[in-house]
């Protein structure tokens, strides 16, 4: 009689055992947790019981596994979890902070509060933290580099990086990334229109947002440098805009004109101290390869939306600018 109980006891422990590991080891859909920011358990079983209810028993269960396996850590990360997995595999990674790495596209920013909300949707950090980031001064090939020129960093282009990347960090992975986008033959280009890389970026923001029809870009960027060579004033109303924090504004007038504003090219000779947006690649390649010609001025063609007319007068650049003033004052453009 007691061999049977034994014999059932240990046959009712077994039972019990394999119900155990099957529900620790068995693959099963578990909670996605793109942006986990807690690094205490009891946090995140709270936030989970928020967020879905239907989860309380299993991270009842769950939370004695981590405990009897002594995953006393949590890390913050990006655990998407898109495909069944099982418990002890869900545990496992909060606990060693095996993140994957989250997929950040980075386009055209104007301002550097823009840029820093932007990173703070995407990536762990907030904004606050951000912007201490961007008014930073920062160090490229051993020298201090003023924060008028921190945007210049962030090319236009796609990364992976960990969500819970710390600013610092973000910045000197985009050193890099700076780094390899200027090969030698860039380089030997940006030598070739007698412009360093930051000065070549500040200019093709400007052409970036000058206009948007690629194939005049370089036209475009060989009246800047044409300008710059004679010592003009680069006279860009996107500078004005940038000034007057007015991104759509239409119409460039007196009152834009007269900002003090080390931005205004219109009182200022020489490049701004910074970029005005991030721009593309195709921007920056259009000041390096910028075309030799003569023309000093254009204006933009009504008869042709997104191009412009060039001359090399400014008798020229008169009678273009007529046409086009009298376009605008027909729409009531003022």
């Amino acid at each position: 009689m007691k061999s049977r109980i034994r014999f059932l006891s240990i046959g009712v422990l077994g039972l019990a055992t394999l119900g155990i590991v099957v529900d620790l080891l068995w693959p099963r859909t578990l909670p996605s947790m793109s942006e986990q920011r807690s690094s205490k358990w009891s946090d995140l079983w709270a936030e989970l019981h928020q967020r879905e209810p239907s989860w309380k028993q299993w991270s009842y269960r769950a939370d004695l596994y981590r405990k009897v396996m002594v995953m006393s850590s949590l890390k913050p990360g990006h655990y998407p979890f898109e495909s069944p997995v099982s418990t002890l595999t869900w545990l496992r990674t909060l606990n060693t902070g095996r993140q994957t790495p989250v997929r950040l596209v980075l386009g055209k920013f104007r301002t550097k509060a823009q840029f820093a909300s932007f990173l703070s949707r995407k990536l762990r950090s907030d904004s606050t933290q951000w912007i201490q980031m961007l008014i930073d001064s920062f160090r490229y090939d051993s020298v201090s580099m003023g924060p008028e020129l921190q945007m210049a960093l962030y090319l236009p282009n796609s990364y992976e990086l960990y969500w819970t990347v710390e600013p610092k960090a973000f910045q000197s992975r985009m050193l890099k990334e700076f780094k390899v986008f200027w090969t030698p033959r860039r380089m030997a280009q940006a030598d070739r229109v007698g412009l360093h890389p930051f000065e070549v970026i500040t200019l093709a923001s400007i052409i970036e947002e000058e206009t948007q029809h690629k194939p005049e870009r370089p036209v475009v960027a060989g009246v800047y440098l044409n300008r710059l060579r004679m010592g003009m004033p680069l006279q860009a109303d996107p500078t004005l805009k940038f000034a007057a924090e007015d991104f759509v504004l239409r119409r460039i007038g007196k009152n834009q004109i007269a900002i003090s504003s080390p931005y205004n090219t219109y009182k200022v000779k020489g490049l701004p101290p910074g970029p005005i947006c991030t721009p593309s690649a195709d921007a920056i390649d259009a000041v390096l390869r910028g075309q030799t010609h003569s023309f000093l001025y254009f204006c933009a063609d009504p008869t042709q939306p997104g191009t412009h007319r060039f001359a090399a007068t400014w008798s020229q650049h008169q009678q273009n600018a007529m046409v086009y003033h009298r376009w605008l004052n027909r729409r009531g453009i003022r």
